[in-house]
């Protein structure tokens, strides 16, 4: 009875002991294991360049277009102030005719009245030109500096503008209906000298967009970022 009990108490042992061993395995894998290796983290996304706003592109454009206008008119300039008078000379020599003597006479008084105005005048134009110039291609090229060269272009040319028109007003105007008077057509000079202040104004519109667009946040930002 003894051994017999015994070997059957040995036999449900080991009848149990493998399920004892399948519930352990089961807890046992229910943990992480110290050898998992870790798991890889996901790469970051790269940060994205900030885009360029549009305006300074834009600008840039303009500024050539102007400073290339800005030449040609200068040089222009110079070339009708160092030929008008040798022109109005072989004119009214070879038409004989007093009244176009005296026309040319008064367009010669006038320019002559006016020439310090004129040369001063142009030699603005040129270094504008030149400061558009500069401008522009630092605004293409985004560079850190282009803001103060624009800015730079724009002052210089709001203080000439102003320079200029009080001058128009005080000399150049007064000295052209002397030479309308003198040449019969003072009844134009009212419209002229309208029409001379509003292109003036006018004139102010674009250093003072340029002020007012390249100066905004997002393009000091930008450009500040810039390598010079």
């Amino acid at each position: 009875m003894d051994s017999a009990a015994t070997a059957g108490i040995a036999t449900l042992d080991m009848q149990r002991a493998p399920v004892l061993d399948s519930r352990h395995l089961l807890m046992t894998t229910d943990q992480p294991s110290p050898y998992t290796p870790p798991q890889a983290s996901e790469p970051a996304a790269p940060d994205l360049p900030e885009q360029p706003p549009a305006v300074i592109k834009v600008f840039g454009i303009i500024h050539l277009v102007f400073a290339g206008i800005g030449v040609l008119g200068a040089i222009a300039s110079v070339v009708s102030m160092l030929f008008l008078g040798k022109l109005g000379g072989m004119v009214g020599g070879a038409s004989g005719d007093g009244s176009t003597d005296e026309t040319f006479s008064a367009l010669e008084s006038y320019m002559a009245e006016i020439a310090w105005f004129s040369f001063v005048s142009t030699g603005f134009t040129l270094l504008l030109a030149i400061l558009l110039l500069v401008a522009g291609i630092k605004l293409l090229k985004r560079r850190a500096n282009a803001l103060a060269w624009s800015n730079g272009y724009a002052w210089t040319s709001i203080v000439t503008k102003v320079a200029s028109l009080v001058i128009t007003i005080l000399f150049v105007m007064p000295a052209a209906a002397r030479m309308n008077q003198a040449i019969g057509t003072d009844m134009q000079q009212g419209i002229s000298n309208i029409t001379t202040v509003i292109s003036s104004v006018v004139s102010f519109a674009y250093p003072i967009a340029a002020l007012i667009l390249l100066n905004r946040a997002p393009v000091k930002r930008f450009l500040e970022s810039r390598g010079t």
